[in-house]
């Protein structure tokens, strides 16, 4: 089984110089608290690298830390494999995150049927339509709020791979986000 959904000019990371972050699992535990140190780092860092002005150089902080975070919490809120790995780069007016790591074959078709939806339908809308859903439980997780409102607030564009791994149990993960910086 190979799935790719969203649009494929977002991997560029390839062209570009990237740094390469690796988690894995141990003794303090692969936590979601992590997640926000780790985007808060990357954040700052490709902030100093944009080059820009300081207030520019604030809003890209901000922006690359929140779009890191919110893939990387759902990278690890999902994760099977013992290791999520982060790419990330700055090309073309663009900040560039690549994600991997490995998900159960459920948990898969699932994100694959949200994804689908969510590439049919205006992100705006569904962004709304999302919101009240998820008000009425408030216990509801996977629900793709996350990235609706990546693309809806931020204009982020996605690409994603579903490959699979020698476990017949497991299937592998490759998330493109694409970030425009103007």
């Amino acid at each position: 089984m190979q799935e790719v959904i969203g649009n494929p000019e977002v991997v560029e990371h390839k062209q570009i110089p990237t740094f390469r972050l690796q988690l894995f699992e141990g003794p303090l535990e692969l936590a979601w608290k992590h997640c926000d140190i780790t985007a808060d780092f990357l954040g700052k860092l490709h902030a100093v690298w944009s080059g820009q002005a300081d207030t520019d150089a604030n809003e890209i902080r901000h922006n690359v830390s929140y779009i890191i975070n919110e893939m990387l919490e759902n990278a690890v809120k999902f994760s099977c494999s013992p290791c999520v790995e982060l790419d990330t780069g700055l090309g073309h007016k663009k900040f560039l995150l690549r994600i991997v790591n490995a998900i159960t074959r459920d948990s898969a078709m699932q994100f694959q049927e949200l994804l689908n939806k969510m590439e049919k339908g205006d992100p705006s809308s569904l962004l709304i339509e999302r919101l009240e859903f998820n008000a009425a439980d408030p216990n509801l997780t996977g629900s793709g709020l996350g990235l609706l409102t990546l693309m809806s607030d931020y204009s982020v564009e996605f690409f994603w791979k579903f490959a699979e791994t020698d476990d017949s149990e497991f299937i592998n993960l490759e998330a493109h986000a694409s970030l425009p910086l103007e």
